[in-house]
C-alpha cells in the first residue's frame, strides 16, 4: 500500500455489524477484516420510508451523503439554482436540521475566463477524510452543466461543522475556510451529476451522465491545488451502463453505489486495488432492490455502512420521502488502522466555537480567525468586511469574500458574502442585492 493511501487510511477505518437501532445508528462490533465480500440483491431488503423531506427549501434534492462526525445525520444539496448552500437532515425522520453556507464558493474558470461568487450547477457531495489528519470534511460538487458547455467544474472542501440531530432545525450557519478545487476535462465538456470521494487514495472522481454514450469515469488525483489552477482530470475508463445521476463510497472505501433513475448498482472493490478498477468496464455490479422515485437523484451509504438511502426531487410535492435499504448480509471491513478522534478544521466556525475561554479564542484571532463576544460570552468566527468602509475597498478583497450590500434602497454597505441577503432592512433593498429574496418580512437567499 502506498504511503498516500496509508494516511489517507488513518481517517476511515471502523468496523460494524448490525444491531437493533435507528437506521445509519448502529453501534461498533467485531468483524473480518481486509475482507471485500461478493454481493447479492438479497443482501439489502426492499426500500422503507425512515421520514419525510420538506420540499421548502429542499426542492431539487441531488445528492446525499452520510455525516461521519456526527452521528445520524445526512447531508444534501439542491440541484442548479439554488444558492451556495448544503442541508443537514435527521436520517431518522427527514427533519431539516439547518443550512450551511459555503462562505467565499467560487464557480467558473476565474484565470481565463469568468467566474461567479456562488453555485452554478450543485449536483453531488461526499464525505471523507482531507488537510487535517482526523477531520471530516464535506467534498461539495459544482460538476453539473446541462448543455455540456462548461469550461471547468469545481468541487469545494470545507471540515463538516457539528450539527446534533437532536436538537432541531435552528442550527443553520456559514462554513468558513472553504477550499476550492477546479478541475477540467481533457477534451470535449459533459454534464456530470455523481461525484465519488475515495477515503483509502484521498482522489476525487467524477462520473459523467452522457445521453449517447456510457458513463465516463474521471479522476483527480492527489494532491489538489486550491490556488485556481485547474487539475486536468484523467479519463479512468466507461462503465456498463449510462446515465449516472448520484453515487458514493463506503466509509472504508470497499464499495460503491451509484444510480441511474430507474435501477440502483453496487460494486465491490478490494483494497489494493484503485477505485476505477471496482466500476470501469469490464467490472460488473450487482443490481438492488430500488422505490422508484418521481425523479430520484440522489443516493448515499448510512453512516456505519448498514444500508443506504435514497431521496428524489419533489416535482412539486411539499414533502419527498427518504428511503431507507437495510442491509442483510455482511459488512466488508479494512485492515486500516482505528481513526484519531475528529476535530474540526482551523479557522472553520466550528473550531473556533470549540474554544470555550477569552484567551484560547484570542489566540486564534488571525486574519480569518475567530472573535470573543462579551455580549454572547462565546468564541465565534469573526467578520471583517463589516469594518471596510469604501466600495472600492469592499469589492477589491478576495481574502475575505466581501459584498457591497443594500442595507436600504439608497444606501449600500460592505458585508461577509454570505451575509449579503441578512444586513437588507427593506424589500426593496432585498431585491437589489444578488441572489436574494424577501420571504415574510426576512430577505433570505433565494
Amino acid at each position: 500500500m502506498t504511503s498516500t493511501r496509508l494516511l489517507a487510511c488513518v481517517t476511515i477505518a471502523a468496523i460494524w455489524a448490525n444491531d437493533s437501532c435507528s437506521p445509519g445508528q448502529c453501534k461498533k462490533v467485531g468483524g473480518v477484516k481486509g475482507v471485500a465480500l461478493a454481493l447479492s440483491t438479497d443482501d439489502f431488503d426492499s426500500g422503507e420510508e425512515t421520514g419525510e423531506i420538506s420540499s421548502i427549501p429542499v426542492a431539487e434534492a441531488s445528492g446525499l451523503a452520510a455525516s461521519q462526525r456526527n452521528s445520524g445525520v445526512l447531508w444534501t444539496l439542491n440541484d442548479s439554482g439554488d444558492s451556495n448552500r448544503i442541508f443537514a437532515i435527521k436520517a431518522d425522520g427527514g427533519d431539516i436540521l439547518g443550512s450551511f453556507v459555503l462562505e467565499g464558493a467560487v464557480a467558473g474558470d476565474c484565470i481565463s475566463l469568468k467566474c461567479v461568487r456562488g453555485a452554478l450547477d450543485y449536483e453531488d457531495l461526499a464525505v471523507g477524510p482531507g488537510p487535517v489528519e482526523g477531520a471530516s470534511y464535506l467534498y461539495v460538487g459544482d460538476i453539473g452543466s446541462g448543455k455540456s458547455t462548461r469550461n471547468t467544474i469545481e468541487v469545494h472542501r470545507v471540515a463538516e461543522p457539528k450539527v446534533d440531530s437532536d436538537k432541531g432545525s435552528d442550527q443553520s450557519d456559514t462554513l468558513g475556510s472553504v477550499d476550492t478545487i477546479v478541475l477540467k476535462y481533457p477534451g470535449k465538456f459533459y454534464d456530470s451529476e455523481t461525484l465519488l470521494f475515495d477515503p483509502l487514495s484521498g482522489d476525487i472522481y467524477v462520473v459523467t451522465k452522457d445521453r449517447d454514450e456510457a458513463n465516463r469515469v474521471y479522476r483527480a488525483r492527489i494532491p489538489h491545488p486550491v490556488d485556481g489552477t485547474p487539475i486536468v482530470l484523467e479519463l479512468m475508463g466507461t462503465m456498463d451502463w449510462e446515465l449516472a445521476v448520484g453515487g458514493d463510497v463506503l466509509f472504508n472505501g470497499l464499495e460503491v453505489i451509484m444510480k441511474n433513475k430507474k435501477s440502483v448498482f453496487i460494486y465491490t472493490r478490494e483494497e489494493e486495488k484503485e477505485l476505477w478498477e471496482a466500476i470501469v468496464h469490464p467490472a460488473k455490479a450487482v443490481s438492488l432492490r430500488y422505490i422508484e422515485e418521481p425523479q430520484g437523484e440522489s443516493i448515499g451509504f448510512a453512516g456505519d455502512g448498514m444500508g443506504f438511502y435514497t431521496l428524489s426531487e419533489s416535482v412539486g410535492a411539499q414533502t419527498v420521502p427518504l428511503y431507507f435499504y437495510r442491509r442483510n448480509g455482511s459488512l466488508p471491513t479494512s485492515e486500516a488502522p482505528q481513526p484519531s478522534p475528529t476535530v474540526p478544521n482551523p479557522l472553520s466556525p466550528a473550531f473556533c466555537e470549540d474554544q470555550k475561554t477569552v484567551s484560547d479564542c484570542r489566540e486564534l484571532v488571525t486574519d480569518t480567525g475567530c472573535r470573543w463576544s462579551r455580549k454572547a460570552g462565546r468564541c465565534s468566527k469573526a467578520r471583517r468586511c463589516r469594518n471596510i468602509r469604501s466600495e472600492q475597498s469592499c469589492k477589491g478583497v478576495t481574502k475575505y469574500f466581501c459584498a457591497y450590500s443594500y442595507k436600504k434602497t439608497s444606501r449600500q454597505v460592505c458585508t461577509d458574502f454570505s451575509n449579503r441577503c441578512e444586513v437588507a432592512r427593506s424589500e426593496g433593498a432585498c431585491e437589489k442585492n444578488s441572489g436574494c429574496q424577501w420571504n415574510s418580512g426576512d430577505c433570505t437567499l433565494m
